[in-house]
């Protein structure tokens, strides 16, 4: 079933909060070390245990906002996931990094179908992947099909934070 047609398929589950974020961080744990990029998350649920949730499709919206924070984060720097539970009906996951930042023009465009990053910053960076637009318009169009939000704040050159609202 195809993304853009608004006709995603959504295989609610319980699922435990602490295994779905194991889960998640595992899957770039070994590219992070490997990059020199430490790894750190934070639970702040207030007890919340499990969710009544696609996992699968949480998972893909956390590995992308993680991925590119991967990708635009250099040696030594850090990438933290965050889970707080906001209130009683959303939770919140933050993707904070202190990678190189988006600048101001660009933030607009940021979750456009095959948005792209200024050619000045691609050309400052290098690490720039044509992929990044289509994999963030992507995030935007789940969670607004399992009615979720997403906001990014960012400063150049001293990282990006990118807050996605689920409700549970």
């Amino acid at each position: 079933t195809s993304l853009n047609s608004g006709k995603l398929r959504h295989h609610l589950e319980k699922t435990s909060l602490k295994k779905l974020i194991y889960d998640t961080l595992s899957l770039i744990k070994f590219q992070a070390k490997k990059k020199g990029v430490k790894l750190d998350s934070s639970i702040e649920t207030n007890n919340i245990v499990h969710l009544n949730c696609d996992a699968r499709r949480i998972k893909q919206i956390l590995i992308n906002l993680l991925t590119n924070a991967l990708k635009f984060t250099p040696k030594n720097g850090q990438i933290t996931l965050k889970i707080e539970a906001e209130n009683s009906t959303l939770i919140k996951f933050t993707v904070e990094d202190t990678g190189i930042g988006i600048k101001p023009q660009d933030l607009s465009s940021l979750f456009m179908l095959f948005g792209s990053l200024s050619e000045t910053q691609e050309k400052d960076e290098d690490k720039f992947t044509t992929g990044i637009g289509l994999g963030l318009s992507n995030v935007k169009l789940m969670l607004k099909q399992i009615g979720g939000k997403i906001s990014v704040n960012s400063e150049l050159g001293k990282g990006t934070t990118f807050t996605v609202f689920l409700p549970f």
